[in-house]
Order: structure tokens, then sequence, then C-alpha cells
């Protein structure tokens, strides 16, 4: 079966903010974005820090949802952002940028919550940092 990023997360357009999983296993997970001029998280032709988080945010889901269908035989589960710790964004990406985000696991199988690092790079150039909590409901 072939499977496509809107089998891993809960969003559904026009707010998916994850096109591709690069890679993904229990440690590590590499997605891709590009930002369009259809987004709704835009100011002018930059895309807004609330969409930067948000990409973060679903390429954390994209893992969960990853994880669950492919290691786990188990349905997707929907995850909430428990917390945002260090977070930095030192630019945001314009219309036609991709934006690659890497997340790694701090602390996972704390119950059903995990500790992930994030960092967003755009053109080689990194954009965004930070950890972020999140747990499945």
């Amino acid at each position: 079966m072939e499977y496509t990023i809107l089998d891993y997360i809960p969003q559904r357009p026009p707010f998916v903010m994850v096109d591709n999983i690069v890679t993904c296993n229990e440690d590590y997970c590499k997605t891709t974005f590009e930002v369009r001029q259809d987004n709704l998280l835009l100011e002018g032709d930059t895309l807004l820090e609330g969409g930067v988080i948000e990409n973060i945010a679903q390429s954390c889901a994209a893992r969960i949802g990853y994880l669950a269908i492919h290691l786990k035989m188990q349905s997707v589960r929907i995850g909430v952002i428990g917390g945002i710790k260090d977070l930095e964004i030192h630019r945001r990406p314009k219309i036609g940028d991709t934006v690659t985000t890497e997340i790694s696991t701090v602390l996972s199988d704390f119950g059903d919550m995990s500790i992930l690092n994030a960092k967003s790079t755009c053109n080689g150039q990194v954009i965004a940092t930070g950890e972020i909590k999140v747990a499945l409901i």
C-alpha cells in the first residue's frame, strides 16, 4: 500500500504544513514542506511564525503517524502540544521556499508523552529550533 502525508497527520487541506516524510524511525524524522501562495499563514510573501511552529508540530504528528502505521501496526493517534521550550525563529521562509524539519527524540515512551527536539532549515540556513512536548490522546 502506498501512503501519503494525509495518512499520517490529522490535519486536512487547506491547513496541511508538511508535504513529505523523507526518513523516519523511532529516534529521528525528517520532513519537507513547500511554502505555497495559498497558505493560510502568510503575511505578504512570507510564512508567519505561527506557520513555522505549525510545520514543526505537524512534523511531530507525521512522526507519530508513521511510527503507528509502520512500526507499531496501530491506528494513528492524535497528538497535542503539551509545551514548547527554547523556541527560536531566526527567519521566516518565503513563498516557493522548501522547509526541511528534523525531529529528534529527547525522551519517548514516557507514558503517552514524548519530548522532541526540532530544527527547521531553509536554503541551507537554520530558521527555527526548539523543544516540543507532545501528548497522545
